[in-house]
């Protein structure tokens, strides 16, 4: 876990993105580099200092020679009240809520996500929506599930030439209430990921 002025820019590549510049609060970065892919994925993540705001961005550069056709993924298995029984997964137009009883994670992009599945997991044989992931790199599009439940969302990359680079933003509002999770998700796409930083 780093400060935001001890993350270190590489040649301008790995330069912080301007929201988590405004977290008053420690970021964490992480690298995965992979020579054998040819990808460099950096990740950056912070947590509002006072409002119940998880945010995350990917940075994904293609670091071979040839053009890349690239799909990320996120996958999603809470524990919410420290049970997985009794849980629901939901697509709420370009929103994904998990919930359970007054608990509610709003999860949200920029870009929007372009495919997801909501299932089973971890309940009679089932493992989750991650397998769909893994067997075919593509998302049944089922849109709720309940139970013992997980969610993937993804989203199909622009193509990436040599040494391009693309962001994906990602953030998870928590609340009691739907409305509270709502207001809160509508007010960062209202005011910018950025600025919503500094006026609480």
């Amino acid at each position: 876990m780093r400060g935001t002025k001890g993350v270190r820019e590489e040649n301008g590549k790995n330069k912080l993105p301007e929201t988590c510049m405004k977290v008053v609060s420690n970021i964490g970065e992480t690298i995965f580099e992979t020579p054998d892919l040819g990808l460099r994925i950096t990740i950056w993540e912070a947590v509002h200092p006072s409002v119940n705001i998880f945010y995350r961005t990917f940075d994904v550069r293609n670091i071979s020679k040839t053009s890349r056709c690239l799909r990320l993924f996120s996958n999603q298995n809470y524990r919410i009240l420290e049970t997985k029984i009794g849980e629901t997964a939901v697509i709420d137009k370009q929103n994904l809520i998990h919930y359970k009883h007054d608990r509610y994670f709003l999860h949200s992009s920029a870009p929007i996500f372009d495919q997801y599945a909501a299932g089973t997991a971890e309940w009679r044989g089932f493992e989750g929506t991650w397998k769909d992931m893994e067997n075919d790199a593509s998302l049944s599009g089922n849109s709720v599930a309940h139970g013992s439940v997980d969610s993937t969302l993804a989203w199909t990359l622009p193509e990436l030439k040599s040494g391009e680079s693309t962001r994906v933003h990602y953030w998870i509002v928590l609340g009691k209430k739907y409305c509270n999770v709502l207001k809160v998700n509508k007010s960062i796409k209202e005011v910018g990921r950025a600025l919503f930083f500094t006026i609480i």
